[in-house]
């Protein structure tokens, strides 16, 4: 198993070395990416932290949004679609090659498929800070269609992303 999540960790690492600049401003922000360890063992390691380098480079090019919050942020809608998006495009990329079949990922990509992802993050990912719904005809429909190709399905998510108090004082005193 430690060969097969080598093989797979190489693209990611290219992934993380794409991000370039935007690298260099995370480690300026001291934003931090947290896996378990149970995760981070796991054949789904590459693409949960795929997940979290996705939503570490949203932080990173809002950070303006992020004044003040220290500590493990809760995602942003808009971030979470995006990084949702991301570890999804990544789990195919990887299941093309021989990452194991995994029901939580093939799961997203039929939602992907079906042009839903916002409304699946809606519905199923939602958090109180989240204030712009997607329209009520697209939730209607995606409720729908979720009961029809969703059954049984259970959200996961593994990974946390943490910014150190340093980073939003270095931030506050920059105004």
């Amino acid at each position: 198993m430690h060969r097969r999540i080598t093989r797979l960790i190489a693209p990611l690492i290219l992934a993380v070395a794409a991000l370039g600049a935007s690298s260099l401003v995370q480690a300026k922000t001291n934003i931090e990416v947290n896996m378990d360890p149970v995760t981070a063992k796991s054949e789904m390691a590459p693409v949960w932290l795929g997940y979290a380098m996705a939503r570490a480079r949203y932080i990173s090019a809002h950070f303006s949004d992020y004044q003040g919050q220290t500590g493990v942020i809760a995602s942003a809608y808009v971030e979470e679609v995006e990084a949702r998006f991301a570890a999804t495009k990544m789990y195919n990329e990887l299941r093309a090659k021989d990452l194991p079949a995994n029901r939580y990922f093939d799961d997203l990509s039929k939602v992907i498929t079906a042009g839903y992802m916002p409304e699946y993050t809606w519905v199923n990912l939602h958090q109180a800070s989240w204030k712009t719904a997607p329209p009520d005809e697209r939730l209607d429909a995606y409720r729908k269609w979720a009961k029809k190709n969703l059954a049984g399905h259970k959200v996961e998510t593994h990974g946390q992303i943490v910014i150190k108090a340093a980073a939003a004082d270095a931030a506050s005193a920059a105004r």
